[in-house]
């Protein structure tokens, strides 16, 4: 007759909680003994091998249902090599994100200044766009054309971080799309991208703000980016303070200025 151990000699020799134990029971994954009137649990010496099992399986990283599914076929060498190999295939997943992860972070902190500035993902097809750019405009400053995609890359996180109506990260996307398969749009964005950026370094009076908000305006209506304006004012509000607040300096009075100016535009009738 096999000798009966009590919940607490079960814990002590698998240096787990008795709780442990007992939320394995009532899991499936041990038989639930029980003697006496009381009912007092009791364990079997197989019972503390399946216990080791469990443990060991859960070492590895397989959840309780993984476990359990193992233990209920009759062929458990099988049935554990093909979860060992799924298991496998997860953790190498993990393992590429974490390293994803960590390079993120080695990137931040070789940055100088505040590492919240860079935490905005790359832009959909970036280097693609990248390269556009510099084919379009041979002539843009190398470090421009960076402070303008480092600016997109903070606008495009805005859109995806929050669930603006009309799904304007989509439309967003789209229009870089568009500037990638148009040389001739990504050409006109040239000189607004040199009247904006150096409004934003300090010199908005020497900026035609009028013909800048038309320019921005007409691209925006060319790339079919999202306006939110009309039917949804005090989001656009909104919208416009968090991108003063993750351009370089404080702009709010620029952006109110140019974003009144364009609203102000007649539109063209749409086709």
């Amino acid at each position: 007759m096999s000798h009966r151990l009590k919940i607490g000699q079960v814990a002590s020799l698998l240096g787990i909680s008795t709780k442990t134990v007992r939320h394995y029971q009532q899991e499936g994954l041990l038989p639930d003994r029980r003697e006496g009137e009381n009912g007092y649990r009791y364990f079997l010496p197989q019972d503390l091998l399946q216990l080791h099992k469990v443990i060991k399986l859960k070492g590895l990283g397989m959840s309780l249902a993984q476990v359990r599914a193992i233990l209920k076929q009759t062929d458990q060498v099988h049935t554990m090599r093909a979860a060992l190999s799924t298991l496998r295939k997860e953790l190498t997943g993990q393992i590429s994100d974490l390293q994803d992860q960590v390079a993120r972070i080695d990137t931040l902190l070789a940055e100088e200044g505040d590492p919240f500035s860079e935490f905005a993902d790359p832009l959909p097809h970036e280097e693609a766009l990248r390269e556009r750019l510099r084919t379009s405009l041979p002539d843009m400053d190398p470090a421009m054309l960076d402070e303008m995609l480092a600016l997109d890359r903070k606008m495009f996180d805005l859109l995806k971080g929050f669930q603006w109506p009309g799904n304007p990260e989509a439309q967003f996307e789209q229009s870089l799309q568009q500037i990638l398969a148009n040389p001739e749009t990504a050409a006109r964005l040239g000189p607004i991208l040199e009247s904006f950026l150096g409004m934003l370094h300090g010199s908005p009076d020497a900026i035609d703000m009028q013909d800048l908000a038309e320019k921005i305006q007409g691209i925006r209506a060319e790339l079919g980016l999202p306006d939110t304006s009309a039917a949804e004012p005090e989001l656009e509000s909104v919208f416009q303070e968090l991108i003063a607040r993750v351009l370089p300096g404080s702009h709010n009075e620029i952006l109110a200025v140019l974003n009144e100016l364009s609203q102000n535009i007649e539109k063209p009738p749409s086709s």
